[in-house]
């Protein structure tokens, strides 16, 4: 197997791995995931997809989690080594979904879907510069910015933020406003 490679794509929650084809019907590509380590051998993860097509799209992953996949070709029950390609850690940021803004007296009430895994919210106040500060953290769906002047306008910048191998990594989530 040669040309593996993987993406992931935060819009569909999903990792997509692709490999080129030998042309030899009589050969199964099996795709192994773990979220522990590169995978070398068919035993150092999970098998989740044996067939004759040449990618697969990983539906059934957790953001903020660092996957590993690799690709052999199987023929008779004999397996080749492991794929050429990309040996890195693949990690999907979901973004965060259908947020909305309520506004009511000297406050904006932000609200969004039920937050992925590993997820939490930043919320950034955004200024007429484009320059940013970081305002709130959240774990719930929703939050309550309050103390603002009535009348004026407001932008924020909401996104998710997740801890990844130790490290804090941000999605680029969405620019929202609201007039108190």
């Amino acid at each position: 197997v040669s040309g593996l490679s993987i993406k992931d794509n935060p819009n569909t929650k999903m990792n997509i791995v692709s490999w080129t084809s030998a042309n030899d019907k009589s050969i199964r590509y099996v795709v192994v995931r773990s979220a522990t380590g590169w995978i070398q051998h068919i035993a150092d993860g999970e098998i989740i997809f044996r067939g004759s097509a040449t990618s697969y799209s990983d539906k059934a992953i957790e953001p903020g989690i660092a996957y590993y996949y690799n690709v052999f070709a199987e023929r008779a029950g004999v397996y080749s080594k492991g794929a050429n390609g990309e040996n890195r850690e693949v990690v999907n940021l979901f973004e965060i979904n259908n947020v909305s803004v309520a506004a009511a007296d000297s406050s904006l009430n932000f609200m969004w879907d039920a937050l992925p895994h590993n997820a939490t919210v930043e919320i950034y106040e955004v200024d007429a510069s484009g320059s940013e500060k970081l305002i709130a953290t959240s774990s719930s769906d929703c939050y309550l910015v309050s103390g603002l002047k009535n009348g004026t306008s407001y932008r924020y910048r909401v996104a998710l933020s997740y801890i990844v191998s130790g490290k804090r990594s941000v999605t680029k989530g969405v620019i929202i406003g609201g007039v108190p």
